[in-house]
């Protein structure tokens, strides 16, 4: 007999972000009863209140003390709250262990890649062994939706028992997002938005806004900023800070500092979801330049908006994009980066063009009403399937035996040690 979502409870593992809240309202508007478990309050947070038939549990509310330390509250709730289903968002750390260790099933993770792909980097041992509990535990659970088809692969050769597909969410396209190409108007614009921010109205502004640590390689494209500037452009770079890793941070500020380029450069804290689409208006290209990657949801953001995009060339960003038709693509260097940023900056021509063909690629490919639908179309038969993976005492042996690695690792100095994955 198949359920009504109203008769079905869904619980939220979430990765603390706003992709978390945004691909969990469709479910409440479905009208599926949902618990959402989270560490901290974050943005449009206020947005899954609305829903009646959702509850917020904060877990520095029922336990504030250190994040490493509220596994056992975390799976325990799971526990109490039994639900009929688990989604975890990003299948690693403490929203993974709960879910393995809570009994409870089905369970559908949603892949970031960065649990999966890292790629030859530098990360502390303690999340190398977060790699490993996850490569241990994704074979046995039974749905996992993947942001690229490159993962999908990759994972396909794990031994999979459950189902895994390519759903690349994207981002939502409602009515008033119709391109304009009045690019006078839209230059019009872009000053007043710039007065508003704050940001320099005269100047060709690059734009990166994702997590920084050394994976991400910003100081690839800061290095190639400074040799733009000596060589005359007048350009301004804004640097959105989501998250970072202390000591690449501290090199980027001494490389920022040693070249006298404070004028030059705006950094900012994290930004709210809704305030960094002016972000996207107001600048004239962004930048990114990860060693591994998914298919970052700030791609689509700035598509959408007409703001055209250099990146590397991960064979991943191929799925949706095309170089110079509607993105540039290059090898990640410093001169990988200054040669397409002076490719831009020179041609009005291919900019404009890299702004409608981003724009078209993301309406065409990456609607996220399309995509939510799809992911409840799938869960939805799991659920009506009735299939639970077991998984062998032995790998819950082993896995808890790596936690423990985990809890230990994490302590100082520990904690300092760092390999290659």
């Amino acid at each position: 007999m198949i359920k009504k979502p109203e008769d079905i409870h869904i619980c939220v593992n979430s990765s603390d972000g706003t992709h978390s809240i945004e691909r969990t309202i469709p479910l409440a508007e479905k009208g599926f009863k949902i618990s959402f478990i989270t560490h901290n309050e974050s943005d449009r947070m206020e947005e899954l209140r609305e829903y009646k038939n959702v509850r917020i549990y904060l877990l520095e509310n029922i336990n504030p003390t250190k994040r490493y330390n509220r596994l056992h509250i975390y799976t325990e709730l799971i526990k109490e709250l039994n639900p009929d289903l688990i989604i975890v968002h990003f299948c690693g750390f403490d929203r993974f262990h709960s879910a393995i260790y809570s009994g409870i099933k089905p369970i559908a993770g949603i892949l970031m890649a960065g649990e999966v792909d890292t790629k030859n980097c530098r990360v502390p041992l303690h999340v190398w062994f977060e790699f490993k509990f996850t490569r241990l535990m994704l074979p046995y659970i039974e749905f996992l939706a993947s942001k690229t088809n490159l993962i999908v692969e990759k994972l396909k050769s794990w031994g999979l028992k459950g189902k895994i597909m390519h759903i690349p969410w994207g981002v939502k396209i409602i009515n008033n997002d119709t391109k304009n190409y009045d690019y006078e108007l839209i230059d019009k614009n872009k000053i007043k938005t710039r007065r508003e921010l704050r940001l320099p109205e005269d100047k060709f502004i690059l734009l990166t806004n994702r997590n920084v640590s050394e994976s991400g390689r910003q100081i690839e494209i800061v290095k190639g900023f400074a040799q733009l500037i000596k060589n005359g452009y007048n350009i301004h770079m804004v640097i959105i800070i989501r998250d970072y890793i202390n000591s690449y941070l501290e090199k980027i500020n001494e490389y920022i500092n040693k070249n006298n380029l404070g004028e030059f450069i705006t950094i900012l804290d994290y930004v709210p979801q809704k305030k960094m689409y002016y972000y996207y208006e107001s600048c004239d290209v962004l930048i990114s330049n990860w060693v591994y990657d998914g298919l970052p949801q700030t791609f689509f953001e700035a598509s959408l908006r007409g703001l055209p995009i250099i990146m590397n060339n991960l064979q991943q960003y191929y799925d949706f994009y095309t170089d110079k038709e509607s993105a540039l693509m290059n090898d990640g260097t410093t001169q990988g980066i200054i040669s397409s940023v002076e490719m831009i900056y020179n041609n009005i021509d291919l900019r404009e063009k890299l702004s409608v063909n981003g724009y078209k690629t993301v309406v065409e490919k990456a609607n996220f009403d399309k995509w939510s639908e799809c992911f409840i179309d799938e869960i939805s038969l799991l659920l009506d399937s009735d299939k639970v993976i077991k998984i062998p005492r032995s790998k819950i042996f082993i896995s808890k035996i790596i936690l423990l690695l985990i809890i230990i690792l994490r302590r100082f100095p520990f904690s300092l040690i760092q390999v290659r994955t």
